[in-house]
């Protein structure tokens, strides 16, 4: 992605990303991280709140007026989490229809950058194939293309 993003720092494994969402009315701190699956090779990424006490929220809805500068931190922590593992493959499900939509949106809207350095695939149900502008998928996978 192209567009702006927040500056963020990675733990010693790049498995954790933090950074702050800031808007004039608040100042958020969110990560992204990534958890390995029981499938070989595939790691589960989440974009979380982290509440003050150290816990973390997938389900927060915060509105913050910045959606797309996180989503282009998220792509940026991404990119840096396959520089440090680029055989795995990254699973992106969204915990509501609303926010899947909004997935869609930004992978649809950025395919073209995207597809120069990732693979991106859709699945509905069993059944995994090339991601598709204007349809509709349960999650997402990324793979790094390899060149």
């Amino acid at each position: 992605m192209q567009s702006e993003f927040y500056p963020f720092q990675a733990d010693d494994t790049r498995l954790y990303f933090d950074f702050l969402s800031v808007s004039p009315e608040k100042t958020i701190r969110k990560a992204v991280i990534f958890t390995p699956l029981s499938a070989r090779k595939m790691f589960n990424l989440a974009l979380v709140d982290v509440r003050p006490d150290g816990s973390v929220c997938d389900k927060t809805i915060s509105n913050n007026g910045d959606f797309e500068k996180i989503m282009a931190t998220v792509f940026q922590c991404v990119a840096r989490f396959f520089e440090y593992y680029p055989w795995a493959q990254v699973y992106l499900q969204a915990n509501t229809p609303a926010r899947n939509r909004l997935y869609r949106i930004i992978i649809s809207k950025e395919l073209s950058q995207i597809k120069k350095y990732y693979e991106i695939y859709g699945t509905n149900d069993s059944v995994t194939e090339p991601f598709e502008v204007e349809k509709e998928y349960h999650h997402y996978i990324i793979k790094f293309k390899r060149i």
